[in-house]
């Protein structure tokens, strides 16, 4: 089962989050957090929760080479001047930026 974003009346962004399990990124659709320990779950694809760190949702953008690109994932850019930089992605005012 995919979740969308929905604006307009369109689905326009498959909602889905990677969060790092300490040996290797987990992907799922399904992620909690528990306050009292500052603690974030994430439903894996076997149905087993999953205590992850460095939690980063889909941004609906793929590089170049076709990977998905994450909330959190350092991309590199070359700006409208020419020159080369890295950023990283982050969630600001509604919406992903570099």
């Amino acid at each position: 089962m995919e979740k969308y974003i929905r604006e307009g009346g369109d689905f326009v962004r498959e909602i889905k989050f990677r969060g790092d399990d300490g040996m290797e990124w987990i992907y799922g659709m399904t992620i909690t957090y528990e306050q009292e320990t500052d603690t974030f779950y994430m439903l894996s694809a076997n149905d087993d929760w999953t205590m992850v760190g460095n939690v980063g949702q889909f941004t609906g953008v793929k590089d170049k080479n076709g990977k998905e690109i994450y909330e959190g994932d350092i991309v590199h850019l070359t700006g409208d001047d020419g020159i080369d930089y890295n950023a990283l992605i982050i969630f600001r005012n509604g919406g992903f930026c570099a």
